[in-house]
């Protein structure tokens, strides 16, 4: 695909982090205006109205309105410091063109200095308590199908799981030392002895082994990123940073993981997904994707698989975590986050070995 400027154009501004998001006058002090000005040159900024969004935990979000037609929305995301060093900007954008091809994303209408706009989709974030709900899993599942199937490009095909790659890379560029002492005491005290290359090349070896197809895949279907839009009685899904080639598995497992929540130390014991859960879930996926349902000993061997994606989910967003506390300036504790993320990994990971041993 080609380069995503020319779909939407640039703008050389920069919106700083730390600054309040306001407009006064028709004017702003963070460069908001002038960007309005170039892509919605008919809006009163006078009568422009913002909300400011606070669930992410990489990136600031905001969206502004014009008061006269509050239809039109924009959603500002301005990207969280140094992330830029865990993802793939520019992939990015060729993802968000892509799904907004195919009727899955909102479309991009620019690029600035340090994020995007983009058109809003309405719909408000779904909770640890209603992810799980039947009608819920139902709609998901029909949204997810449709992403899963996006033709992949040859290249893609003949590529390495994203998976591997991002971990591959950030095993490779783990810092040396974490910049604050909190979280150096907490590295050292749980990561020292730990061979995180070691762990990585056995959760690759095991992945490679279990036949799940790749599909173009989300990667991140967290609770915030999953919008519940009762007006058209659907399900959108939102941010695309670490969209790309997957097993189909994972896709699916990483979003069970993420039933427990974002909290800087998600009860997984009490919220995590249950045996139940995840045999309803692949229930209403195959019957989207394939559009039949499963057989017993089909249900029963993909819940064991499960159990090797789910463990790879959690490595996942160890290493990020690791990443991000030495990266972001957000308040988060990701040295806190990546630990329990890592627990979750040896567990799964041990459970996976022993039905592997049982058979």
């Amino acid at each position: 695909m080609k380069s995503s400027k020319k779909y939407f154009p640039f703008i050389p501004i920069k919106i700083p982090l730390e600054e309040p998001i306001k407009i006064e006058n028709g004017n702003s002090t963070c460069g908001i205006s002038m960007i309005i000005r170039q892509i919605r040159p008919t809006w009163k900024l006078d009568y422009c109205e913002i909300e400011v969004f606070t669930n992410g935990i990489t990136n600031k979000i905001f969206c502004v309105c014009n008061g006269e037609e509050k239809e039109d929305k924009l959603i500002f995301r301005v990207f969280g410091a140094g992330s830029d060093k865990i993802i793939d900007r520019e992939f990015e954008l060729e993802n968000f063109e892509r799904l907004s091809k195919n009727g899955l994303a909102a479309p991009v209408y620019a690029k600035f200095e340090n994020g995007l706009v983009y058109g809003y989709l309405p719909g408000e974030c779904v909770s640890i308590k209603s992810v799980r709900e039947p009608c819920i899993v139902e709609k998901i599942c029909i949204s997810l199908s449709l992403i899963h199937k996006i033709p992949l490009t040859k290249k893609e095909q003949n590529q390495q799981p994203l998976i591997e790659i991002k971990l591959k890379n950030w095993i490779e560029t783990l810092p040396n030392k974490i910049s604050s002492k909190e979280g150096q005491l907490l590295f050292d005290e749980y990561f020292a002895k730990i061979n995180l290359t070691n762990q990585f090349e056995q959760l690759i070896a095991f992945i490679k082994n279990i036949s799940s197809p790749m599909v173009f895949s989300h990667n991140d279907l967290l609770i915030y990123n999953i919008l519940l839009d009762k007006l058209n009685n659907k399900i959108h899904f939102i941010d695309y940073e670490y969209a790309g080639p997957n097993p189909q598995l994972f896709d699916i497992a990483n979003h069970l993981c993420e039933y427990a929540g974002v909290d800087e130390i998600p009860n997984y014991e009490i919220n995590g997904p249950t045996n139940k859960e995840r045999e309803y879930f692949l229930k209403c996926y195959f019957l989207n994707f394939i559009g039949k349902s499963l057989d017993e000993f089909e249900l029963k061997n993909l819940v064991k698989q499960l159990l090797i994606f789910e463990s790879a989910a959690h490595f996942f967003w160890t290493l990020w975590a690791i990443h991000q506390s030495n990266l972001s300036k957000i308040q988060f504790n990701y040295m806190q986050y990546a630990i329990s993320r890592h627990k979750q990994f040896i567990l799964l990971f041990n459970k996976f070995v022993e039905e592997i041993k049982k058979e």
